[in-house]
């Protein structure tokens, strides 16, 4: 079953065309990975996806709902969330309070219950704590709840990213070059927990550059090119298409 389909989506800044006619479709319970040569279109249509650019035409159904140019606010609050290429955490904050921010959409208590310190308040203060213990020790970060986010190596900063945008609860999340700046090492960790997160039962929309991270664990793949799709399939396909090959190496490949 479908959980996000684009149709037709189409992105003019004046006379250029970013993104042309795109469609797409991610489904439940899937990794599907958004490839192609820097200039593509591949950060356009995720700003598309999450309410950061009005699409110019084209319509985006998340969850059975049209969700075109509505506000990043509202489409987190609708169950998609995202990291961008650049780390944007909160470097002055510690590892435990970037993740509970993340949870702010889905938090109850008013302004009242939060100033007072209610028994209400606490409850849900000790949830939140639980939770966000639960979701670092996923990529063994519970034993830096204290440390502040910039004193993290580079690869723990992108697993706290993803970790804050799963405080939010999403049933789809989106990630922006996840493996940017990566060692190997770090980036078969990377592939391992998004491997790890699809188990758990999320689904993951991805962009990357790391051809070994994108065919090891992707279900499906999709290729833009001057932002026009000139492929979908499995890895298997997309490594043996040929509008995919000349895109990257060029038509003499």
């Amino acid at each position: 079953m479908s959980l996000l389909q684009v149709n037709n989506l189409t992105k003019r800044f004046g006379g250029l065309v970013a993104v042309d006619s795109v469609d797409l479709v991610v489904n439940k319970s899937e990794i599907v990975s958004i490839i192609g040569p820097n200039g593509a279109g591949k950060t356009t249509f995720f700003n598309m996806l999450t309410g950061i650019y009005e699409p110019t035409t084209g319509s985006i159904k998340f969850d059975g709902k049209n969700i075109e140019g509505i506000s990043p606010e509202k489409v987190i609050d609708i169950g998609m969330a995202r990291t961008f290429q650049n780390i944007r955490l909160f470097s002055n904050m510690t590892v435990l309070e970037n993740v509970i921010v993340g949870m702010h959409t889905r938090t109850s208590n008013g302004l009242l219950h939060s100033i007072l310190r209610t028994k209400k308040f606490k409850h849900e203060e000790d949830g939140c704590i639980d939770k966000a213990i639960e979701l670092l020790s996923t990529v063994n970060l519970d034993s830096k709840l204290d440390e502040y986010a910039k004193n993290l190596a580079y690869g723990e900063q992108r697993r706290l990213e993803i970790v804050r945008a799963l405080a939010s609860d999403p049933k789809l999340i989106l990630l922006d070059e996840p493996a940017a700046g990566m060692n190997p090492q770090e980036t078969h960790e990377l592939m391992e927990y998004i491997r790890k997160l699809k188990q758990m039962g999320f689904t993951v929309l991805l962009i990357e550059h790391d051809m070994k991270l994108v065919m090891n664990i992707s279900d499906r793949i999709y290729v833009l090119d001057h932002g026009a799709k000139i492929a979908e399939g499995t890895p298997t396909e997309i490594q043996n298409n040929k509008s995919v090959i000349e895109a990257y190496l060029g038509k003499g490949a």
